[in-house]
């Protein structure tokens, strides 16, 4: 059971890091840095980067 929770997590991860990636291309940004950046602050990167402004 251990080993599917696990799994799930890991996968909600790597897709908030995928978003807040998307997300960063689209407001002119270096997305690999923010998808790095947000594998390890998860969710609270994809809020800051939705608050920012273009470039």
């Amino acid at each position: 059971m251990e080993l599917i929770v696990g799994f799930f997590c890991i996968l909600f991860a790597l897709g908030i890091s995928i978003a807040t990636a998307v997300l960063a291309s689209r407001k002119g940004r270096n997305s690999v840095n923010w998808f790095f950046i947000s594998l390890f602050w998860g969710i609270v990167e994809l809020i800051v980067l939705a608050c920012s402004k273009h470039l």
